[in-house]
């Protein structure tokens, strides 16, 4: 699925202990990363971006269009409410595994959403490993850095969000 690039995909993911892990539910659990990553870039300046309103506007817009690509790209037919209720799931437990375990400079740890991203998909601690809890850490890092990239820019040039 172009979706994700095949950034987290793998053969193990596909098929554990004849349990198929569903697409949607990986789908969901790297939309949650993202949407963690999206609210970390923002930290300290949503105000000057135009205030806390335009930035949930802008999150549930990202949100909306992140549901519309995934639903034009799947080769089968989803259930939007099911496929909108993962993805709200599973942003809310990442982002209260990331906030419950703060990373040592503050805020939010990567690594923790990472950690959680991983048993939204597969809830056996046993199938944990640190390289798989990477590819979500590392993940979650770089869209940190493209958001804020992004927000420095509007800050910069005087710009708001739109409301």
């Amino acid at each position: 699925m172009s979706v994700f690039s095949g950034e987290v995909q793998s053969a193990d993911l596909q098929v554990r202990q004849n349990n198929k892990i569903e697409p949607e539910t990986i789908f969901a659990a790297a939309c949650g990363c993202s949407m963690m990553a999206l609210a970390a870039s923002a930290h300290g300046i949503v105000n000057s971006l135009g205030g806390d309103e335009r930035f949930y506007n802008l999150c549930a817009r990202v949100k909306h269009g992140l549901l519309e690509l995934y639903m034009s790209e799947a080769n089968t037919t989803i259930d939007t409410e099911d496929l909108r209720a993962r993805f709200e799931n599973a942003s809310h437990k990442i982002a209260r595994a990331g906030i419950e375990n703060p990373a040592s400079a503050g805020g939010a740890s990567a690594w923790q959403c990472a950690r959680m991203a991983w048993l939204i998909i597969d809830p056996l601690e046993s199938h944990l490993d640190k390289n798989k809890i990477a590819v979500f850490d590392d993940f979650i890092k770089q869209k940190y850095q493209t958001a804020r990239g992004f927000f420095n820019v509007l800050r910069d040039n005087k710009m708001l969000l739109p409301p």
